[in-house]
């Protein structure tokens, strides 16, 4: 059951997400990019033949669905986002297609990139997200097999490239990111009732 909460949770903040740079952007869209469009790309994806994914093998079973609604999100941010708001649901979009264990600690990575410095944000997210999209190809490829981890880390992708022109510069092994993961246990100390701390609460 957790792992079922879990997984609609992750496409639940997918869209919630979105819909708020939207809204915070003044993003003006036509009637093909309204929120139903959003919609109904996720629809097959919660009500394939499996239902949503509680195990390995449905996970497996569920592969060809996450890449057809991959490809359903990213058309729809191509046509319809800016290029800052595709980079953001992109790097969204990239987290919630994966097994949703390399992203239980997202929470977590968001405050703390918020508890850093100005100028250690953008090294610390790097580094950290880094992280999470290794898992996710370690995972992809474990669970459906090498053709499907190479579609999901695609170079030739047109939004990929926007996270690597930001964060090629730290790598996992590199000494940038050697002082800059998440530290093990860390918790945050932001207020609770504060708008930031409820907005990431409600989604995880």
């Amino acid at each position: 059951m957790a792992r079922i909460k879990q997984f609609k949770l992750l496409l639940l903040t997918t869209m919630t997400i979105t819909m708020m740079i939207m809204i915070v952007n003044g993003q003006r869209r036509s009637s093909s990019c309204n929120m139903k469009r959003f919609d109904l790309c996720l629809t097959n994806f919660y009500y394939d033949q499996h239902g949503i994914p509680i195990n390995e093998w449905q996970l497996k079973k569920s592969c060809q669905t996450t890449r057809t609604m991959y490809n359903c999100l990213a058309d729809y941010g191509e046509r319809c986002m800016s290029l800052a708001l595709r980079e953001t649901f992109m790097l969204v979009l990239d987290s919630v297609t994966r097994q949703v264990s390399c992203s239980s600690k997202t929470r977590d990575i968001l405050f703390y990139v918020l508890a850093v410095s100005f100028q250690e944000r953008i090294p610390v997210f790097c580094c950290n997200t880094r992280s999470v999209f290794e898992c996710s190809r370690r995972k992809t490829r474990q669970l459906c097999g090498e053709s499907t981890a190479e579609f999901a880390q695609d170079r030739n992708n047109p939004f990929r490239p926007l996270f690597e022109g930001m964060c090629s510069y730290y790598q996992l092994s590199s000494k940038q990111c050697r002082n800059r993961m998440l530290p093990h246990g860390w918790k945050t100390n932001e207020d609770p009732k504060s708008p930031i701390s409820r907005m990431i609460n409600s989604f995880f």
